[in-house]
């Protein structure tokens, strides 16, 4: 933060507001008498200038690859690429948790909104934001995300085209072919579905993972279920780890995770086994287990009808 001197921030309101330097000051000591004296002659300069729409210091932005967990007064210019939206239950009432994922050129981030938070929130897919006073945390997936605390704001801006579409690119490929970091399309089976550490306890407020009960930021909580699913998958070249997070994994077994945690989940593993799904996802190296695995973003069950018209397009191409 660049603290301005009182006789500068009058002259940056006079250049701007046209006003003179008699009725700023005038303004300034009004303010701290509204205030009861609360305020330096410097704060009250601030507040004045801020409600005539002036900014006395250029916003710092910072780009999605310099993001890391526990930073504050984030501020950020980005393209809305993806919106996932879940409803679920608490105490009788409904609640909303949503997934805005944001890109800009250098990579993409996860904004996760509250209730109130998806209510107000401006943008639709596509469009560009400006976020500021934000802050980062790690999530469960080990990854920096983005979060508006109390102060935090996002307004939609003008879309000057520098910023990518946001259009996720997916590469055809086998799964012995595959490079950690690329994003792959993978048609597989599900071999096996590993039944242990399957439902996690999260805080209803954060969606933090938690331990008896207690959320390091709310305290003690009623907690809440989400699962990671970890199974194995095989397309005949070779065969990954394939990991489900949270609505994809819930997903995969077509109930909700406190559905699924009351009843009994192994005989639902037992009707995915051998089930052929086309997934989309992310390559990673396990750097514990030195091993590769496929994170899934989204999938689909595999259409006969479909698959057959694919490959008489592409026969007719050749022949043609």
């Amino acid at each position: 933060m660049i603290f301005l001197r009182l006789e500068e921030i009058v002259e940056k309101i006079k250049q701007v507001s046209g006003l003179e330097e008699e009725e700023i000051r005038k303004m300034v000591k009004e303010k701290q008498r509204e205030l009861y004296g609360l305020v330096s002659p410097e704060g009250a300069a601030h507040i004045v200038a801020r409600e005539l729409g002036i900014e006395l210091v250029k916003k710092e932005f910072f780009k999605i690859s310099d993001l890391k967990p526990g930073m504050n007064d984030v501020n950020l210019k980005a393209r809305v690429s993806r919106i996932f939206l879940r409803e679920f239950e608490k105490d009788g009432e409904r609640k909303k948790v949503g997934n805005v994922f944001l890109v800009d050129e250098t990579g993409e981030i996860r904004l996760t909104l509250w209730n109130e938070q998806i209510e107000s929130f401006p943008a639709k897919e596509g469009e560009v934001v400006e976020i500021t006073n934000a802050y980062t945390r790690k999530n469960i997936f080990g990854e920096t995300e983005l979060r508006i605390g109390n102060y935090g704001n996002i307004k939609i801006v003008e879309d000057d085209g520098s910023l990518p579409l946001g259009e996720r690119a997916y590469i055809f490929s086998t799964i012995n072919k595959t490079i950690p970091g690329k994003r792959y399309q993978i048609r597989a089976a599900i071999l096996h579905i590993f039944n242990t550490n399957i439902f996690y306890e999260i805080c209803p407020e954060c969606g933090v993972i938690v331990k008896n009960s207690t959320c390091p930021t709310h305290g003690e909580i009623e907690p809440e279920h989400t699962m990671i699913v970890n199974a194995i998958i095989d397309d005949g070249y070779g065969n990954m780890r394939a990991v489900f997070f949270r609505d994809i994994a819930e997903k995969l077994f077509g109930k909700t995770s406190e559905e699924l945690f009351k009843e009994n989940i192994n005989e639902r593993i037992k009707n995915i086994l051998g089930n052929e799904y086309i997934f989309y996802g992310r390559v990673r190296k396990n750097e514990m287990f030195q091993r590769k695995e496929l994170i899934i973003d989204d999938f689909e069950e595999v259409d006969p009808e479909k698959e057959a018209e694919k490959l008489l397009k592409d026969f007719n191409s050749k022949v043609d």
